[in-house]
């Protein structure tokens, strides 16, 4: 495990997570809404709590999101409960080797 790995759970141990919570970017709201994209499948890389990952799914995304981080998944989980989001614990620099596959029509990060 990397000393970042390492950084990052102990922050979200702490509840210090100072990038949670902020309003979604609205590249990627104008993006979705506005028309620019057709909906398909997405990559959410570091998804945290879900919130990107939540918002696409329900503008009709499947939407695989991907952290290293357990706790932040869990909350990811029950926040997009019934919506077509698959959280995975994996590496986002070792993707290759998680199974996370091909075929993505949009990654963020």
């Amino acid at each position: 495990m990397s000393s970042r790995q390492r950084l990052f759970r102990w922050l979200y141990r702490l509840g210090f997570t100072p990038w949670d919570g902020h309003p979604l970017a609205h590249s990627l709201t104008g993006l979705v809404e506005g028309g620019g994209l057709r909906p398909g499948a997405a990559l959410d890389l570091g998804c945290g709590t879900g919130d990107n990952a939540a918002y696409l799914a329900g503008h009709g995304w499947r939407v695989t999101g991907v952290d290293y981080v357990a706790k932040p998944l869990k909350k990811a989980r029950a926040k997009a409960a019934g919506l077509p989001v698959l959280f995975i614990k994996a590496d986002v620099t070792q993707l290759s080797t998680s199974g996370i596959g091909a075929g993505y029509d949009l990654i963020i990060d």
